[in-house]
């Protein structure tokens, strides 16, 4: 049986931004004990699946070697049925896995997601105002 924080991280991502990416990776490593992040994008079509690991992911992999970071490109449509499929088969319950944002444009509710957690830099600019004072310009930074 494998130790709590050796299973990863799921991290549904859009884009491989790099600056979302390395919110994701400081997120993980001030707030998480685990040091598995996957980052999983849901493609349309095999043909939308990258040939190779994007850069910024091999950026990633260097920046931060105390970090297992992997890309893995699902095809199908993002939704409570895939999200429960990824649980099952990376046996990582869906409170373990994260996403950027969520609104009404998803289609879908929260509940019925399994409950990921929420990434959000928009928290973390108001947590940096309420909690240390700053104005929301030094928020940002």
């Amino acid at each position: 049986m494998s130790s709590f924080a050796e299973k990863p991280i799921v991290y549904f991502i859009k884009r491989d931004e790099p600056r979302t990416l390395t919110k994701v990776v400081r997120y993980v490593l001030d707030n998480e004990q685990r040091r598995w992040i996957k980052f999983v994008r849901v493609v349309p079509t095999a043909e939308h699946v990258p040939p190779e690991v994007p850069p910024a992911y091999r950026f990633l992999k260097e920046a931060y070697p105390e970090l297992t970071i992997e890309l893995v490109a699902v095809v199908g449509v993002f939704g409570p049925d895939l999200v429960h499929f990824l649980a099952d088969e990376l046996r990582v319950p869906s409170t373990f896995m994260f996403m950027g944002s969520f609104d009404e444009t998803l289609g879908h509710t929260f509940t019925a997601l399994g409950g990921p957690r929420i990434i959000s830099s928009t928290l973390q600019v108001l947590l940096n105002m309420i909690v240390f004072g700053m104005t929301p310009t030094q928020a940002v930074d």
